[in-house]
């Protein structure tokens, strides 16, 4: 695979099965709102998957709604403890 996420990556090493799915970027970056109309899901089915790293090689994995948008400060909260 030639994009080869931090996310798929951590899949294949603990051995979960995926299927990932594809849509066109031509436009640069896209909604996840844009992903849920192309594929025809209301925007309350599908959420968007966010990895993270800090200063000393940890991993955090976040799970949004498609319609919401990370909150940095209140993530980092949850990172610390």
């Amino acid at each position: 695979m030639n994009n080869m996420t931090s996310a798929i990556k951590m899949l294949e090493q603990g051995g979960v099965s995926y299927k990932l799915y594809s849509y066109p970027t031509k436009n640069g970056p896209v909604a996840a709102m844009d992903v849920a109309d192309y594929f025809g899901y209301s925007p309350e089915r599908l959420f968007k998957t966010l990895v993270t790293s800090d200063h000393k090689g940890g991993y955090y994995v976040f799970c949004l709604p498609a319609e919401k948008r990370m909150d940095f400060e209140k993530s980092g909260l949850y990172c610390r403890s």
